[in-house]
């Protein structure tokens, strides 16, 4: 099995658009970067609130909704690769604080 493909915050930061639309989430650990442009008119809360953090980190958002195991399953489905690590002493604190967002 191959390793996933590793994406800056810059690289994920330019697909902010309904046309080109990438978000991350922390799952498992993992700060996982998500192709979600073909999923957007299909969201049950509507494309917006996606769109609101187009090209972001959107843990937070969307684990205060308590998204259900069929989400998560689908999200799944939209996964391109995975959000580099921070390198220096931000990069630890980074790490740490996404940790806990995600709990």
């Amino acid at each position: 099995m191959t390793s996933p493909k590793t994406f800056t915050r810059e690289e994920v930061a330019k697909h902010n658009t309904a046309a080109d639309c990438w978000i991350v989430i922390n799952r498992n650990g993992q700060r996982r970067v998500f192709d979600v442009s073909n999923y957007l008119q299909f969201h049950p809360g509507g494309a917006r609130i996606i769109l609101e953090g187009a090209g972001t980190d959107m843990t937070q958002q969307f684990y205060s909704v308590r998204h259900g195991a069929a989400a998560l399953r689908s999200l799944d489905r939209y996964f391109i690769g995975l959000l580099e690590q921070p390198r220096g002493p931000d990069g630890f604190w980074g790490c740490l604080s996404t940790w806990f967002r995600g709990r």
